[in-house]
């Protein structure tokens, strides 16, 4: 669908300008505090000061909240096991069994039979 040629131009090219793109900000993004005039300083002051701005009253500190101890449980003892007892299993009576071994006839390959 591609030319492979094309695919990795277009993809080295994107790489390059998203690199020169992060390499350089645009200009006066990223001022420093120093640098700004006293007035934007004075207007960052207000923006970040905690007094009555516009009559919106501060916003109160929030109480720490207190956890009460959590008391601890009591586990009662878990009673002792009785023993089990497995009764002897008897020993069987020796009986000889016979298993018949099967006849195994030998293996004869298939072979077609041509007319």
């Amino acid at each position: 669908m591609f030319n492979i040629r094309f695919v990795l131009a277009l993809s080295l090219t994107l790489c390059l300008f998203g690199m020169l793109v992060i390499a350089n900000p645009m200009p006066g993004a990223m001022k420093k505090r120093e640098d700004l005039p006293k007035r934007q300083l004075k207007q960052l002051k207000v923006k970040r000061g905690g007094g009555d701005h516009n009559g919106i009253p501060p916003i109160p500190p929030i109480p720490p909240i207190s956890i009460p101890p959590i008391p601890p449980i009591s586990i009662p003892p878990i009673p002792p096991i009785p023993p089990i007892s497995i009764p002897p299993i008897p020993k069987p009576s020796k009986v000889h069994i016979s298993i018949p071994t099967p006849s195994y006839k030998p293996y004869k390959p298939f072979v077609p039979f041509y007319e």
